[in-house]
C-alpha cells in the first residue's frame, strides 16, 4: 500500500502539521501512486520506537488498518521478515504485505530503517491480495529533548483500485498510523 527516495530528490509540499507531526505530498512514482513523507517529534528514544516495530502482537495498536503482523523470521537483531494482514471496507478486498526491514545503527543517536517488499514463493496468502509493490525508509535523529522519525513511502495497494484512491487512503492512513504512533511512544 505503500518506493522511498532520497528527499533531495523530491520537492515535498506540506499538507498537514499539526502538534509535531507533518506530512508531506512528493512526486507520483512509476505506477501514478504518490510518495509521502512523515516527519514526527515524539519524547521517546530510538529504542522505543524500534522495540515497538519489533512487537508484532501490538501493530494494530499503531498501524492503520493492520489487522494483525506475524514474524516469518527474525535473522538476528536488525534484519527482520515479517506478513503484515490489513483489513479494508468493502467491497475493497483485504490486503497482505510481506517485508523485510533492515535496521542500521549510525550512532547513538542516529538510525535507519529500510523496509522493501519481500517475494519468496508461498508466503503470499489467496485469501489477500498481495501488495505487489513497497519500499519505506525511516531516519531516526535523537537530540536531547525528543526523537525525531522521518519516513520516506510509497507502492501500491494492487487489485482494481484506482490511483486517485489509493493514493488518498494512503494519505489518511499515514496521519492515522503516525497519530497512534506518538500515542503508543508517549505512555
Amino acid at each position: 500500500m505503500l518506493c522511498a527516495l532520497p528527499a533531495w530528490a523530491q520537492d515535498w509540499q506540506l499538507k498537514y502539521h499539526h502538534q509535531g507531526l507533518k506530512l508531506f505530498k512528493g512526486e507520483k512514482n512509476f505506477l501514478g501512486i504518490r510518495q509521502y513523507k512523515v516527519v514526527l517529534n515524539v519524547s521517546a528514544t530510538a529504542d522505543d520506537f524500534i522495540n515497538l516495530l519489533l512487537t508484532t502482537d501490538k501493530a494494530h495498536l499503531w498501524i492503520a488498518g493492520c489487522e494483525r503482523v506475524e514474524l516469518i523470521d527474525q535473522i538476528d537483531e536488525f534484519n527482520h521478515k515479517v506478513n503484515i494482514y490489513f483489513s479494508s471496507p468493502w467491497p475493497i478486498k483485504d490486503r497482505q504485505l510481506a517485508t523485510y526491514s533492515v535496521i542500521q545503527k549510525h550512532s547513538d543517536k542516529h538510525y535507519t530503517i529500510t523496509i522493501r517488499r519481500l517475494d519468496e514463493p508461498g508466503i503470499y496468502e489467496n485469501d489477500y491480495v498481495a501488495i505487489p509493490y513497497f519500499n519505506a525508509h525511516y531516519t531516526l535523529e535523537q537530540n536531547d529533548e525528543a526523537l525525531t522519525i522521518t519516513y520516506q513511502v510509497s507502492g501500491s495497494a494492487g487489485g482494481d483500485i484506482p490511483n486517485w484512491l489509493a493514493n488518498k487512503i494512503l494519505k489518511q492512513n499515514l496521519l492515522k498510523t503516525f497519530k497512534n504512533l506518538k500515542k503508543q511512544l508517549s505512555n
